[in-house]
């Protein structure tokens, strides 16, 4: 009995770090597959850096890309989230608020949405 209480923790502290990794990588538009993985050999470390990296344009589609996936999200006033249906679009330079390359994401629900200029 104690050997699998000894197991089902040790797989509890191993794993969660790659789900919670997974899950934030979504998040921030950055590999989740990659992050899920480094979660395992640096535990808690990768995650506590993911949460502090600014968000990555890691499978953001352009804009074009986003109308062709979500047609319902162009409205006549502009472009809503498709997850949430808000018409609130904040837009964020990448490196700064001088960046041309622009990432577009929802001021409701914090998806990122679209890119523009890259």
């Amino acid at each position: 009995m104690g050997v699998l209480v000894n197991l089902l923790v040790w797989a509890l502290i191993t794993l969660s770090p790659c789900v919670i990794n997974y899950w934030l990588a979504e998040r921030k538009s950055r590999n989740p597959v990659l992050w899920a993985i480094l979660g395992f050999p640096f535990t808690f470390l990768s995650s506590i850096l993911l949460l502090f990296l600014p968000p990555g344009g890691y499978g953001v589609p352009t804009l074009e890309e986003y109308l062709q996936k979500h047609p319902n999200c162009e409205t006549g006033s502009g472009i809503k989230c498709a997850n949430c249906g808000s018409k609130s679009i904040r837009s964020l330079g990448v490196t700064g608020a001088n960046d041309a390359r622009r990432r577009h994401s929802c001021n409701h629900c914090g998806v990122v949405l679209y890119k523009t200029r890259f």
